[in-house]
């Protein structure tokens, strides 16, 4: 699967998000953290999104995606 990825600046833990999917969509989400590169599945558009604007991206992740969806690690 190609997914687009784009750099997320200013956080600690996150470094790269894309999303497979569109608006109104369930898809997969991948996040590359400074470790690992984990592909989040069924997730919704509007929670990509959220951790697109969010002013934390950390603290999104923590509260919206962990342990909310299954992954797997690429």
């Amino acid at each position: 699967m190609n997914i687009r990825m784009g750099r997320v600046s200013g956080s600690s833990l996150v470094k790269q998000v894309g999303f497979a999917g569109g608006p109104g969509e369930k898809s997969t989400l991948r996040m590359k953290f400074h470790d690992a590169t984990l592909d989040f599945f069924k997730v919704p558009y509007l929670v990509y999104r959220g951790l697109v604007l969010a002013k934390d991206h950390s603290a999104y992740y923590l509260k919206n995606i962990h342990g909310k969806f299954d992954y797997k690690k690429l």
